[in-house]
């Protein structure tokens, strides 16, 4: 349980720890923009140690986001014919990076800058579920790469609430998170929609390559204790 109290967002409030949520569209670049062509939707996690009264911290930024999709409609075996499934194949870009962040402690606005420094995951799973998509059956990750990968966001925090724990008396602030972020990916091998080949009961990747830069446009909550 909580309890929220009427405390001013330029008080001594002086966070240690912020954890972040983020919904995001992911926008390829470059050439990876040429081969994939289309935008990403996905979810941030971060997580940062505040240095004491200082306009700095440090931590970890992850997140997943998916690129490409389809599905279709398969006999479950050659000798089971009469049962179907659904066979979905996914696109998916992971990122991994240690971060480093400048920015005010108080107020009632707070931007921010970050720096990135981290890992590209670029995978392909396939999953089987049944017709109506309710279980699972299989799943298996057909392809993947990792890139080392660098990165630049800028943001801004929006004041708008804060609480107390009930049982520890431990103060937090609830704010609203919005941020640009761009990850500069080194080369890949990837697959994009359509790049999986079934032919003759044998499976065929039409894989490419480039770098992996994408920008990402970001917005969630974040909570500050």
């Amino acid at each position: 349980h909580v309890a929220y109290a009427r405390v001013p967002a330029d008080s001594l409030f002086h966070p240690m720890f912020d954890f972040g949520f983020n919904l995001k569209l992911g926008l390829p670049q470059g050439s990876f923009k040429s081969n994939v062509g289309t935008v990403g939707f996905g979810i941030d996690v971060l997580g940062l140690y505040h240095f004491r009264r200082l306009p700095f911290a440090v931590g970890l930024d992850m997140g997943i986001l998916i690129y490409g999709s389809q599905t279709r409609n398969e006999p479950l075996s050659t000798t089971i014919p009469d049962v179907t499934v659904n066979v979905t194949n996914t696109n998916n870009y992971a990122n991994f990076h240690v971060v480093g962040r400048v920015q005010p402690q108080a107020g009632s606005f707070r931007p921010y800058a970050d720096l990135l420094l981290g890992l590209n995951y670029l995978f392909t799973d396939t999953r089987i579920n049944d017709q109506d998509d309710y279980d699972e059956v299989a799943s298996s990750t057909n392809f993947s790469d990792t890139a080392f990968s660098t990165g630049l966001a800028v943001g801004m925090k929006w004041y708008l609430s804060t609480g107390e724990e009930e049982v520890t008396g431990v103060p937090f602030q609830i704010l609203l998170d919005t941020k640009l972020k761009y990850l500069f990916g080194r080369e890949a091998e990837y697959l994009k929609k359509g790049s999986m080949r079934v032919e003759n009961g044998q499976l065929f990747f039409d894989t490419m390559r480039s770098r992996t830069d994408l920008l990402g446009v970001q917005v969630g909550i974040v909570v500050e204790f």
